[in-house]
């Protein structure tokens, strides 16, 4: 699937995905990674969404944003409510859904200016 939306040519956007592979700008990436509206990351999440824990969650914290969307893959996967707990305690938005909800609902977040943060896994 392709799409666009963009009216602020400084943040970065998801511009398309597919099985096994997200473009975020110009850049096809290929395993699991973070998007904030300026920069993306591919070593801040393992490769497989079962070994996530909370030293992951509190690596998302320290790139200070107001909501978190976990994108699962192919289908959305529900967390273990303690790690949840990382994001509520601080006052920070969290969101569980499939990848490609995700990289929509990103790209809406930050066309309005949303200090989001995207950690996706492939679908």
């Amino acid at each position: 699937m392709k799409f666009e939306l963009s009216d602020n040519p400084e943040s970065l956007s998801i511009s398309a995905y597919a099985p096994g592979w997200v473009r975020i700008g110009e850049t096809l990436v290929k395993s699991s990674c973070v998007v904030t509206p300026h920069i993306f990351h591919q070593n801040l999440l393992p490769n497989d969404l079962t070994a996530i824990n909370a030293t992951h969650f509190e690596q998302l914290l320290e790139l200070s944003p107001e909501i978190v969307i976990l994108g699962t893959g192919k289908h959305q996967q529900f967390i273990d409510n303690q790690l949840i707990k990382i994001f509520t305690q601080k006052h920070v938005g969290f969101e569980t859904m499939d990848t490609g909800a995700a990289c929509r609902s990103f790209n809406v977040l930050v066309s309005d200016d949303r200090a989001a943060v995207a950690a996706l896994f492939m679908i």
